[in-house]
């Protein structure tokens, strides 16, 4: 055995320093960096069986943490006392399971109650909301919605989040001015000003209800008359210094287009406008029946539509068809030709008005309404839009599996409201620049949308690309409106005042 070099032994006082260096680091490690604990942002674990519990049973599970967790039936809740050095926006990360199906629960922070979406998961899984908690003392407490689901512990953390401002585009016409809306969330960080290089643009805010600390930032149109025409950017300027920026395309008129998509806010519903290429008039679904004659109907006779060449209703659910099978309009608007999910199979191919359309998924696909929706592509000189109707993640991988020619799109129209499933690779392959949700604030506690959509997808593609996607719920920034002259050539604008909007030049 050869000798051990010289520089391998060790004098009496360098063992004492190594015993030393490896005693902190055993320390550090054990009390520090642990599971669950950051030691740049401290974390403070809530275990479930800690709590306050009612109506919640104590299970024993070695995969759990601690080897116990509480099991939530129909009812029940679990309440803990938390506090914390200074106040401020904060993550709570809860461990849970759901091996039945998504479930909506209510997060109650010092009493205020915010539904909370808890994604199907037969193994433990973690789901993150965010919500400001002040100094001191705070009540956290997790209560059953929909219950039946397993919840193992909850870590509390800090959080330093940037304001997030939609849309991120808008196009403004001279010739038809009107006030802009941004919905801003601000955690926590107040706008002080709005500008366009030197001018200071005036708003008024309108709190947004659905999202904790958000409110719509309003601009009237008659200072966003005073620009000069081309894109502009527009500067939200916070206190502290921070800023984030949106941009505004100023123009004189809409020029001319070939093909029109106005997806109006219907709350949890569907209901879609095109003018197509020839001119033509296509309505697909007409949403809940209150919301069709509250909203849809006044939306088509004030923007001039009183006829409709054709009127597809994806499938027969009462908010897609009112409830009446759509016969309510057939009658008012004169249909000339009508289509359900029984016209077609998937893979047909047809003409209509101008565009192409390929069906991708429809009757004999399925084996209830859902399944049975009509999912298509419409394309036009090569900008392709994807309805999804109402189908699930399971029908989206189908599809994938069997068109995968057939699913890139520019405009994504989100299926089942981002209320039922997704399939994240189908997301990834679609890769949409935009994405139109007609949906109600249910959304905000569904892991379709909050996990599959934002973090499987969005983020997913920032990361790999350093590419956003413009996504526009209509219950954040009312109508969403669409103009296509081909692949390159598309624009797109919001109407905030989506109940009362008039589409400049919709034909």
């Amino acid at each position: 055995m050869p000798p051990v070099p010289n520089h391998f032994h060790l004098s009496f006082f360098q063992k004492i320093m190594v015993f030393f260096l490896f005693s902190w680091f055993f320390l550090l490690h054990f009390f520090v960096c642990r599971p669950g604990v950051n030691a740049a942002h401290p974390v403070v674990r809530l275990e479930a069986e800690n709590g306050v519990y009612r109506e919640m049973i104590l299970s024993q599970d070695d995969s759990a943490f601690g080897g116990r967790y509480l099991k939530m039936g129909t009812s029940g809740s679990v309440q803990w006392k938390v506090s914390l050095p200074s106040e401020g926006w904060h993550e709570i990360r809860f461990r849970y399971r759901s091996p039945q199906s998504d479930k909506e629960q209510a997060l109650v922070r010092n009493g205020q109650s915010y539904a909370i979406g808890f994604g199907y998961s037969p193994t433990w899984k973690t789901t993150t909301t965010r919500t400001f908690l002040r100094r001191g003392l705070n009540d956290i407490a997790l209560q059953a919605g929909w219950g039946e689901m397993d919840v193992d512990c909850a870590d509390v953390l800090p959080v330093e989040i940037p304001p997030e401002i939609s849309p991120e585009h808008n196009v403004f016409y001279e010739d038809a001015p009107r006030d802009l809306s941004f919905l801003v969330k601000a955690f926590g960080h107040r706008l002080r000003s709005i500008t366009c290089g030197k001018e200071t643009i005036p708003f008024k805010t309108v709190p947004f209800r659905f999202w904790e600390d958000a409110f719509h930032a309003v601009l009237p149109g008659h200072a966003l008359s005073r620009l000069n025409r081309g894109e502009k950017a527009l500067d939200f300027l916070f206190e502290g210094g921070l800023a984030r920026r949106v941009w505004l395309d100023v123009r004189e008129a809409p020029s001319g287009h070939a093909l029109t998509i106005a997806a109006p806010d219907v709350d949890h519903g569907g209901a879609t406008l095109f003018i197509l290429p020839d001119g033509k008039t296509l309505l697909v679904d007409c949403a809940q029946r209150e919301i069709r004659d509250s909203v849809l109907i006044p939306f088509l006779h004030r923007n001039g539509i009183n006829r409709l060449d054709y009127f597809i209703i994806t499938h027969y659910h009462p908010d897609h068809d009112a409830g009446d099978k759509g016969e309510t309009i057939k009658r008012m608007f004169r249909v000339r030709r009508f289509y359900d999910y029984r016209s077609f199979k998937s893979g047909d191919s047809l003409s209509l008005g101008g565009a192409g359309v390929k069906i991708l998924n429809a009757y004999g696909d399925g084996e209830d309404e859902n399944t049975r929706s009509l999912c298509f592509r419409l394309e036009y000189k090569g900008f392709v839009y994807h309805h999804g109707g109402d189908v699930y993640g399971a029908d989206q991988k189908r599809i994938l599996e069997r068109f995968p020619q057939n699913v890139a799109s520019d405009v994504l129209h989100a299926n089942h409201h981002f209320h039922g499933s997704v399939d994240v690779d189908f997301l990834r392959a679609a890769r949409p620049s935009m994405v139109i949700v007609q949906a109600q604030q249910a959304i905000y506690a569904r892991s379709a949308y909050m996990e599959g959509f934002l973090e499987g997808f969005v983020q997913w593609l920032s990361k790999i690309a350093g590419t956003a996607v413009e996504t526009l719920p209509t219950l954040e920034v009312g109508t969403v409106v669409v103009r296509v002259n081909g692949k390159t050539d598309w624009t797109y604008e919001t109407y905030g005042n989506g109940r009362e909007a008039v589409i400049p030049r919709l034909f």
